[in-house]
């Protein structure tokens, strides 16, 4: 089933990408070839270290995210 690849975020109506290593099969609209560079680039991108977020867990700490802003 196809899932938009830049869907509207419901709460703001900003919108972003879709991408997941493994949720994502291709781009709709591209060949294969070209969906795969595509896909592996933002992934690429999006997994760079400086956007990570590694948490030093102390007792009381509660964590919360969205899953549909996080990847």
């Amino acid at each position: 089933m196809a899932h938009p690849f830049i869907p509207k975020y419901l709460h703001t109506g900003e919108r972003a990408m879709y991408t997941s290593t493994t949720r994502l099969d291709h781009i709709v609209d591209l060949d294969w070839e070209d969906s795969n560079v595509l896909v592996d680039d933002l992934l690429a991108h999006a997994t760079q270290s400086k956007f990570l977020y590694d948490h030093k867990w102390t007792f009381g700490d509660m964590l919360t995210w969205d899953n549909l802003c996080t990847i």
